[in-house]
């Protein structure tokens, strides 16, 4: 299962990096700082993997691979909400109505330190996703036409 689990990694960290984002502040870092850290730090721990596992449900890994549009415009919306003046599309009402959590009190509180973290880390992602996906379509040379 690791040979799955492993690719989700990215993933998980965009979920991360949205909900962090949303929350503002010194939240807006998080997903930054938790991608460096879990990258140089799975480095050390892991190192280059080598094998070539035979994967029985290689849909799994496209799955991985679909999923980073949603996630990017997901990190992408909510940059853009932090840096709007007003509570677009009611998000921080619905937040507030399910959880109790006031991301608009959060938001209005950003100095602007914040959003250097938020722009750093919708930055990063989209260099790390935007290589995970080309990385793997440059190994699908059977869907290039003649």
């Amino acid at each position: 299962m690791w040979n799955y689990l492993r690719y989700t990694t990215v993933s998980m960290l965009a979920l991360v990096a949205i909900a962090s984002t949303m929350w503002g502040g010194w939240g807006m870092w998080v997903g930054f700082f938790a991608a460096i850290l879990l990258a140089i730090g799975g480095d050390l721990v892991f190192g280059d993997d080598v094998s070539e596992p035979a994967y029985r449900h290689p849909w799994l890994l496209d799955l991985g691979l679909y999923s980073n549009l949603p996630l990017m415009m997901g990190l992408t919306f909510a940059f853009a909400w932090q840096l709007a003046p007003t509570d677009v599309l009611g998000i921080g009402a619905l937040v507030y109505d399910i959880s109790g959590i006031d991301l608009v009190a959060h938001k209005a509180h950003n100095q602007w330190w914040h959003y250097l973290g938020g722009g750093a880390c919708l930055g990063l992602f989209y260099g790390v996703c935007g290589t995970n996906v080309a990385h793997e379509l440059s190994h699908r040379t059977w869907a290039v036409p003649a």
